[in-house]
C-alpha cells in the first residue's frame, strides 16, 4: 500500500511534509486526513513514515 485511499494521500506526502516542517507524522496525518477514515492503511502508514523518517535522520 502507497497511499490512504480514503483520504487519497499518499504515504510520501506525508513523509515529505513532515521532514519540510520539522512536525510529528501523526500530526501532518490528521492535517491531511489520512488513515482518518476506515484506517485500514494505519498499520503499513506508520510503519512506512517511521522508517523513512528514521532513514533520513540516520543521513543527516
Amino acid at each position: 500500500m502507497i497511499k490512504c485511499h480514503c483520504g487519497e494521500v499518499f504515504f510520501d506526502e506525508i513523509v515529505r511534509v513532515a521532514q519540510e516542517t520539522g512536525r510529528d507524522h501523526r500530526e501532518v496525518m490528521v492535517e491531511l486526513g489520512a488513515a482518518q477514515v476506515c484506517t485500514a492503511c494505519l498499520g503499513e502508514l506508520m510503519a512506512y513514515c517511521e522508517e523513512r523518517l528514521s532513514r533520513i535522520l540516520e543521513v543527516a
